[in-house]
């Protein structure tokens, strides 16, 4: 998986410990209680990692929109694994 991939190659930059957990989401229900928003999403202690939606309550399965392929920027990773840490 790109993203996972992904998240794992930024922590080890940034020399973060992470637990990497990955969630099966397969109705609007359990959309709802993930806080999922479209693949992938990617959450830190609960937050998801695109301050822009942190607030929003527009759970589903469309696509989180990161630009081709849908995977979070590098730095969008390494900004929220920061914040995180403080």
């Amino acid at each position: 998986m790109p993203t996972i991939e992904r998240i794992q190659d930024v922590a080890e930059e940034l020399d973060v410990a992470i637990e990497l957990r990955t969630t099966l989401v397969s109705n609007l229900d359990e959309a709802r209680r993930h806080r999922f928003q479209g693949s992938p999403t990617v959450l830190i202690d609960g937050l998801d990692i695109d301050p822009t939606r942190r607030a929003s309550t527009d759970f589903g399965f469309g696509g989180k929109g990161h630009g081709p392929p849908a995977i979070p920027s590098e730095q969008m990773i390494r900004d929220a694994l920061l914040e995180a840490q403080l």
